[in-house]
């Protein structure tokens, strides 16, 4: 069929609905290329060994330099600078597994990252503010996502809290012993 059996109004009619599809279409392209650019970056953090959960869930708490509800519980704000060289990421993934071990509670990604802040400070690693998101983010993604040693809970409160898998019962529910307490400081 040519064009010249189209009157004006349906050829006006297809341009508006080529165009919607077009735009459609750009919308999409666009989201597709944020996903991609999403998971080329997590394939880089995929490259650590993988955990045995069962050994990491019966062995003992490695001992630490600070107390995770000290600090969950203290108002000190840790500063840290804005560049840094980093850390390898598999040991932020231990870390983030270890917080939550020692907490005996779920955790949200701001109880994470003041531990991780503490840590850095105790340990003098140098590392700035967003570099410690990223990796903390980056093990939590990972922890969830890809291994499933994470669970993601609901808690009152903007967001997820996070629980390790073994804190759930036959029903998928958090344990009541590891619900996420009241942190409140003594200082």
């Amino acid at each position: 069929m040519s064009m010249t059996h189209l009157s004006e109004v349906e050829i006006k009619d297809l341009i508006g609905r080529y165009t919607s599809e077009l735009n459609k279409l750009t919308y999409q392209a666009s989201k597709v290329q944020e996903t991609i650019t999403d998971l080329k970056q997590y394939i880089q953090i995929d490259q650590s060994p993988s955990i045995n959960t069962e050994q990491y869930f019966n062995t003992p708490i490695s001992p630490k330099k600070m107390n995770v509800a000290e600090v969950l519980g203290s108002n000190e704000e840790v500063d840290l600078p804005e560049t840094g060289s980093g850390y390898r990421l598999s040991e932020w993934d231990y870390f983030v597994l270890d917080s939550l071990k020692e907490a005996r509670m779920t955790l949200v990604n701001s109880d994470f990252f003041k531990l991780a802040a503490k840590k850095i400070k105790i340990e003098g690693i140098e590392i700035s503010r967003s570099q410690l998101h990223g990796k903390i983010n980056r093990s939590i993604h990972k922890l969830t996502h890809k291994r499933g040693i994470l669970i993601k809970v609901q808690f009152s409160g903007k967001g997820f809290a996070y629980a390790l898998s073994n804190w759930l019962d036959e029903n998928g529910k958090l344990l009541l012993s590891y619900k996420r307490k009241s942190i409140r400081s003594n200082n």
